[in-house]
Parts: C-alpha cells; structure tokens; sequence
C-alpha cells in the first residue's frame, strides 16, 4: 500500500506535467467537482469544475508558452504549499500556489503571484514590430 504522501507526489507530479504540456483535460482530470480557484491578484474564486477550467484555459491561451518549476514543495496531510519559477515570453518571476486535497484530487488551489515582479518585467518587454 502506498503512503497518502506518495500519492499527493505523484498526483503533484502529473498536475506539473499537464500544466506543462498544456493539457487542460490531464489539468482538470485531478479537481474534484466542486472545485475553486482562487487567484489572488485581485480576481474573483471560480468555483466548479467549469468555472475553474475557463479561468485555466484564459491563462493557457493568454501565454502559450507559459512554464512552471518547482522550487519547493511541502506537504501536509490534506495540502501542500508549492513554490514556482513561471517564465512566458521572457519574463520570469516567482508564485505560490496552496492546494487543499479532498478524495486524492484538488478541492482549493490558491495561487499568490508576485505581481510586481511580473508587472515591471512586462512594462520593459519590446513594443510589437510595426507598432508606432
């Protein structure tokens, strides 16, 4: 029998792969039905699979290159804490995302970005060509 500790790394594991294969279906695979999604810069919980799905393919649409590394990872008996490296289009800055378990899939994952970081990067990034 495996241990809930290993279980949470290899749902972890492939959560890391589908973001970063950009799967959306693998994604939403390992959220419970009532999931919620909460990203804290200022935008509202998606609650529900599908509500919680739009807001991950808006992010996966909005920067098609987007990355994630794992910096650290800590695990409780129902949560882990994770921290990112994100790069997209040549900005890289650093996230946090707290995810609370229910059934061996993700029931609440709030990510906390480091938005000033971001926000500068993107104020510097290169006009598009031909933009006057």
């Amino acid at each position: 029998m495996t241990s809930p500790s290993h279980d949470v790394e290899e749902l972890l594991d492939r959560y890391g792969a589908a973001w970063n294969g950009h799967d959306l279906d693998a994604i939403m695979a390992e959220h419970t039905p009532d999931t919620v999604f909460q990203l804290h810069i200022g935008e509202p919980e998606a609650v529900g699979l599908a509500a919680v799905r739009a807001a991950f393919a808006a992010t996966l649409e909005q920067w098609p290159d987007i990355h994630f590394e794992a910096q650290d990872v800590r695990l409780g008996a129902d949560h882990a804490a994770l921290r990112w490296t994100i790069t997209m289009q040549q900005v890289r800055f650093d996230a946090v995302d707290v995810l609370v378990f229910d059934g061996g899939r993700i029931a609440r994952k709030d990510t906390y970005v480091d938005s000033i970081s971001l926000q500068e990067q993107l104020a510097v990034q290169p006009a598009a060509a031909g933009a006057s």
